[in-house]
């Protein structure tokens, strides 16, 4: 198994990166992480041409994992070259591996493409201590799971509104990432597909912006077509005069008021654990028996 390091957002911290660049092996995969792809930028890790060619490059090399180092913000700006590009990253079987910021890559790659990519920790992650243990070891599992064409890991959810306290079982296609960037895709790519299930994630965003971001995403029918919503971390972020987290209350009061089924109980996004999600893959979600009154669901990855 070969990995290719990708930096298609946010460069890392200084003392990070030089860690990082040093690193030749991960689980005893060939690990190739060139020191150019933090160049000379404002903002990101490299110029927006140069942060594309590395990304394509890594597509045209045949690594059997694209890894991004880090999340943050600059995927969207080439998302015309990936258009452009599609037939070339079309013929790779790579797997893109990242969260936050690789939303778009992800989306471009399920929807677009109908590509499977894996939500999951960033490389630099995957040699952090301070990162849950867990996590990382699902991150790997479920890479090696689905070069074995079998995905076995099952999540609880519950449910966050009488529909989905009604459902017994829906299947559909997992797409979807970070709220804010989901909402930067509008009027830019594709929407949701038929039969959709949408997971959605945020950190750091207070209540008012969740809910412009989802009013965006649900008034210009971006997602007209996903049947169900299953919620990740959310984090916490006060309002300035009452240092009140409204975010808990907001997604409560939103989910209730939803006609399709929302789950919650994900722990996958920007805490410290955040396990790994196939997307682009079909999956299930089905109610299970529960000894106490209270209903519960299960995530699981269809064979």
């Amino acid at each position: 198994m070969r990995i290719a390091a990708i930096a298609p957002s946010f460069k890392l911290e200084k003392s990070l990166w030089q860690s990082l660049i040093r690193q030749e092996t991960l689980n005893n995969w060939d690990l190739e992480v060139p020191p150019e792809l933090h160049g000379k930028s404002l903002l990101y890790a490299h110029s927006d041409e140069a942060r594309f060619q590395y990304l394509l490059e890594a597509y045209k090399s045949g690594y059997e994992v694209i890894w991004s180092v880090r999340g943050g913000a600059g995927c969207l700006q080439f998302f015309p070259e990936l258009l452009k590009n599609k037939e070339v990253i079309k013929k790779s079987k790579s797997l893109l591996v990242g969260f936050s910021d690789i939303t778009i890559l992800h989306w471009f790659l399920n929807v677009h493409l109908k590509r499977p990519s894996l939500h999951g920790l960033l490389l630099n992650q995957m040699f952090d201590e301070s990162c849950s243990g867990k996590s990382q070891s699902l991150t790997l599992k479920m890479i090696e799971d689905f070069y074995n064409n079998e995905i076995d890991q099952t999540y609880m959810v519950k449910p966050l509104n009488e529909s989905a306290s009604k459902s017994k079982k829906m299947t559909g296609t997992l797409l979807g990432g970070n709220l804010t960037c989901l909402a930067s895709l509008v009027g830019i790519a594709k929407p949701a597909p038929k039969k959709s299930i949408l997971f959605l994630e945020d950190v750091g965003e207070r209540a008012y912006r969740l809910d412009r971001s989802l009013h965006q995403l649900f008034q210009s029918g971006f997602l007209n077509n996903i049947e169900a919503v299953v919620l990740g971390e959310f984090g916490k972020a006060l309002e300035p005069k009452t240092q009140q987290n409204l975010v808990p209350a907001f997604i409560k009061s939103w989910s209730e008021n939803q006609k399709i089924p929302v789950w919650t109980g994900l722990k996958s996004g920007h805490g410290r654990i955040n396990y790994p999600l196939l997307f682009g893959a079909q999956v299930s979600i089905k109610r299970i028996p529960s000894e106490t009154s209270r209903i519960k669901g299960e995530l699981s990855w269809e064979q």
